[in-house]
């Protein structure tokens, strides 16, 4: 009898659905482009209803879409105790009209190991599209026209675009097309990112780099630390004097240096620095003010604005926390911030789980989850650490990650884990491919 052959799908509508949101959420097309007319919310709606027809409600019954409904369940709890109920009723909404069917769309429409490889290009290349087309100058700073524009937002999506980008040429066949591929586009990336002078970028790319070190064995270990040993050299040599002096600031805020009022040629950095203190003080005001439920979702800038005033009495400057988890704390009350890191906890823990069934599988579909479980576990220890130190509660790219991982869960117990290799061999059999995907160990084949 002929071995299972899975068949994608009788109907590409998801995956076509998919595609379109991820660009629309990733690309900002509409930020420059036929601004004005709605055309992201017209998209987004659409794809509930394309959410909904393809059964990916039904995806919700899974660990990951567990947690989701957890931290949108206890937000609409919260809404009644805001400081502006409409307000926070609206970003309530819209999770439910931009997120929840980005998180389904991506979770139907992986049918296949290989369909979730065909998404993160789609992915890489909506990133890198929203980089290049829209990136403009701000000072010495890298920024970008539209939403996501700051540096921060610019650095933290150039390097979520790092994992997935090497997921999607993993799979090409030339070698020496793959390497060029992996050493250019990632060496523009990680320039991008210095450009941006975002000090946070530097201890969010070492969680993501720890991970594929941990993940890694012999010479592919070796070969991630040589690439990122010489990429921050590389990097380091063609930033301006001014980036590298803003980089170096992180080092002195981890020794305890503080910024003095006083000093009158304060840096920008050290005005940042000073900046981001105050906001953190008045996120945790807020949150021991209300411990429970907080100021309401999406509140905190409003909140802070209306009753924290500067001794002076002027109102203080309408700003995010620059801390996902202390805002969220802020905003909905210390239950939020812990169903938010249940959340985020679903999607590593069901990478932890489907990595630990195929791991011992011998099969061609094995070998593409186990890449995929690399790529999102990289890609989430980047989104965690990034998180605090800017607000990004309210990104697409963790829902990505959560669609990828609810498609993970039913990819991993079904039959495609189970189909065989193409080239069977007993015993042993080592796959020697550097950091782009490929598990880097021996597993026992059929």
């Amino acid at each position: 009898m002929a071995p299972f052959q899975p068949r994608a799908t009788s109907s590409r509508l998801p995956f076509v659905c998919a595609s379109v949101l991820l660009f629309t959420h990733f690309a900002r097309p509409f930020d420059t482009v036929l601004a004005g007319y709605r055309l992201p919310a017209i998209i987004c709606s659409i794809a509930i209803v394309a959410a909904v027809l393809s059964g990916g409600l039904r995806e919700l019954r899974s660990r990951v879409g567990f947690g989701f409904l957890l931290l949108l369940g206890w937000m609409c709890f919260t809404v009644p105790f805001s400081s502006w109920k409409g307000g926070s009723s609206t970003y309530v909404l819209w999770y439910l009209q931009f997120y929840l069917p980005l998180m389904l769309l991506v979770a139907v429409a992986s049918k296949t190991p290989g369909d979730i490889v065909k998404l993160s290009g789609v992915l890489a290349f909506s990133c890198l599209f929203h980089l290049i087309v829209n990136g403009s100058w701000e000072g010495d700073r890298l920024t970008v026209a539209g939403t996501y524009g700051n540096s921060g937002e610019v650095a933290l999506l150039a390097g979520f675009t790092i994992p997935f980008f090497l997921l999607a040429v993993s799979r090409l066949r030339a070698p020496l097309l793959r390497y060029f591929l992996i050493i250019g586009c990632c060496g523009f990336l990680l320039l991008l990112i210095g450009r941006t002078g975002t000090r946070a970028a530097i201890p969010s790319l070492a969680a993501m780099v720890f991970v594929y070190i941990i993940r890694s064995r012999g010479v592919q270990r070796l070969a991630i630390i040589a690439f990122v040993v010489v990429a921050a050299f590389a990097v380091a040599l063609a930033l301006p004097a001014n980036t590298i002096g803003r980089l170096s600031t992180l080092f002195d805020d981890l020794n305890g240096q503080s910024v003095h009022l006083s000093n009158a040629k304060m840096s920008e950095a050290e005005a940042s620095t000073l900046e981001r203190r105050d906001l953190m003080v008045d996120a945790l005001k807020m949150t021991l003010a209300h411990p429970l439920v907080g100021v309401g979702a999406g509140m905190f800038t409003q909140y802070r604005w209306e009753k924290l005033l500067q001794l002076n009495g002027q109102h203080k400057p309408y700003l995010p926390a620059h801390a996902t988890y202390l805002q969220i704390s802020s905003e909905c009350g210390i239950p939020g911030v812990i169903v938010y890191l249940i959340f985020l906890g679903s999607i590593y823990v069901q990478v932890r789980a489907t990595r630990k069934v195929v791991a011992a599988r011998a099969t061609a579909n094995a070998d593409m989850l186990w890449s995929v479980a690399l790529c999102i576990e990289a890609a989430l220890a980047h989104f965690a650490v990034n998180s605090c130190f800017i607000t990004c509660d309210r990104y697409p790219h963790q829902f990505v990650l959560a669609g990828f991982a609810i498609a993970m869960q039913r990819l991993s117990r079904g039959p495609l884990a189970e189909t065989p290799a193409a080239v069977p061999r007993a015993g042993f059999s080592f796959t020697p491919v550097p950091f782009v995907g490929k598990r880097a160990f021996p597993v026992r084949t059929r």
